[in-house]
């Protein structure tokens, strides 16, 4: 059947959405994600947050299994809409990457952006930054990805835009 891209629509779908990344770093003894409650309240329509942006998920499947995520926030920055891109996670898999990238710049282009950035949450206590470095250091309230993801990163085309800390880092893309 091969690897689908479905758009998160019902609470069925934002458990797999809000879970996956617990799921991808199950055995990894240096990922300290958020916990699962704060992610669904995050993402759920009474998220203040939310009042403010529009945003949308997206879940990558093969063969009915969860093998990626992301989502996309577009904001008014000042008269002008900007978007971002969080819980960008998924297996080492190109097609999965490109294929969930893919789907958060054809949303940013349709909502009339320019440019999407990420990785970057909704607001500053929100997750910033794809960790580029100490990947065998847990660090609470910090980022973890796996070391492939920087891999996956150039691949996209995605082009350095912030340097957060010495381990953190986001991306930009233009997309308009």
């Amino acid at each position: 059947m091969g690897i689908q891209i479905i758009e998160v629509e019902n609470k069925k779908q934002l458990n797999k959405f809000t879970g996956f990344a617990r799921w991808l770093y199950c055995r990894n003894a240096f990922y300290t994600g958020s916990l699962k409650w704060e992610e669904k309240l995050r993402f759920s329509p009474k998220c203040i947050d939310l009042d403010k942006c529009l945003c949308k998920q997206f879940l990558a499947k093969d063969g009915g299994k969860v093998v990626g995520r992301i989502a996309v926030v577009v904001c008014d920055d000042g008269g002008k809409l900007c978007a971002k891109f969080t819980r960008f996670d998924f297996v080492d898999n190109r097609s999965v990457s490109e294929m969930l990238f893919h789907a958060a710049v054809t949303y940013a282009r349709r909502m009339g952006c320019v440019t999407i950035r990420g990785p970057i949450g909704f607001d500053g206590d929100d997750e910033k930054g794809l960790r580029i470095g100490k990947f065998d250091v847990k660090e609470e309230g910090t980022i973890y990805n796996y070391a492939y993801y920087m891999d996956h990163f150039v691949a996209l085309g995605l082009e350095e835009d912030e340097d957060i800390s010495q381990i953190l880092r986001t991306y930009v893309k233009q997309v308009g």
